[in-house]
C-alpha cells in the first residue's frame, strides 16, 4: 500500500473432506508486525470469498501467509487471497 488504509481480506479456497478444519492464515502489516491469525474449516465454505477480517494496515507491503502447521495428515489450500479497500 502507499499509504495506510483500512482493508477487508478475505480467501479463495476448494472445501473438500481432507482438508484442513484449522488452517491458520496470519496477517502482518506492512511494518512487518503480526496483526491477527485465523483459523478456517477449510472442509466447508469453499468456492466463494471467506472473510478473513477487516484491518488497518499500514503502507508497505501487508502480506497474509497461510501455514501448512496444522492438523497432521490434512491438505491446507488458498486458491488467492483477495484486498478490498473499505471506505
Amino acid at each position: 500500500l502507499d499509504a495506510p488504509k483500512t482493508i477487508l481480506i478475505q480467501t479463495w479456497y476448494p472445501a473438500a473432506s481432507d482438508r484442513s478444519s484449522s488452517t491458520p492464515f496470519v496477517i502482518y502489516d506492512g511494518d512487518d508486525n503480526q496483526l491477527d491469525t485465523v483459523y478456517v474449516n477449510q472442509k466447508i465454505n469453499g468456492g466463494q470469498w471467506v472473510t478473513l477480517g477487516t484491518y488497518q494496515l499500514t503502507a508497505g507491503w501487508n502480506t497474509v501467509a497461510v501455514s501448512r502447521w496444522t492438523d497432521p495428515g490434512s491438505v491446507v489450500v488458498a486458491d488467492a487471497v483477495r484486498f478490498t479497500e473499505v471506505p
